[in-house]
């Protein structure tokens, strides 16, 4: 068994936990595969969160722009006729990421290790600063696709699982 193989439960558990514990919804794993820099994502926010130590890596999560927003008004407790502030929508995509994030490198190393992130970096179009491929783990969230987005400097760490 691969280590992307071994990873993909861990990512699947912090997913699933932090999307239940924020938002009530359930994670369905939807399949996994390989992207190159050039994939674009249309409608799609994502962010990005530097993994510091112990590794030297980092994640990007791409949620679609009306699940965010829907997102966001439930958190907000908002009514039919209010939409929040799309600086209210990346900051929360910026907290669901660093949440995530969390989980996975929680269940992935020691109880005695710690571990350091950058602050999330968000975006729409084109992800900049990406290798020549990369492992996307797709999962279904309600009806809308979700992708987290791994480099090999993330699933060849001498963290994931051998």
């Amino acid at each position: 068994m691969s280590s992307l193989e071994k990873l993909q439960p861990i990512f699947l558990q912090a997913l699933t936990e932090t999307f239940e514990n924020l938002f009530f919804e359930d994670v369905v794993l939807h399949g996994s595969s390989w992207l190159d820099k050039d994939s674009e994502f249309p409608e799609s926010w994502w962010v990005r969160i530097d993994v510091l130590e112990p590794l030297r890596s980092f994640l990007i999560l791409v949620v679609r722009k009306d699940l965010m927003v829907r997102y966001t008004e439930a958190i907000f407790g908002m009514i039919e006729d209010q939409m929040p502030e799309e600086s209210q929508v990346l900051d929360n995509l910026g907290e669901l990421m660093n949440t995530m994030c969390g989980r996975i490198l929680a269940i992935m190393l020691s109880e005695n290790c710690t571990f350091k992130l950058g602050l999330p970096v968000v975006g729409e179009g084109k992800i900049p600063d990406l290798a020549d491929k990369y492992f996307s783990l797709n999962c279904l969230i309600g009806d809308n696709l979700v992708f987290l987005l791994l480099p090999e400097s993330f699933y060849f760490s001498e963290f994931a699982p051998k």
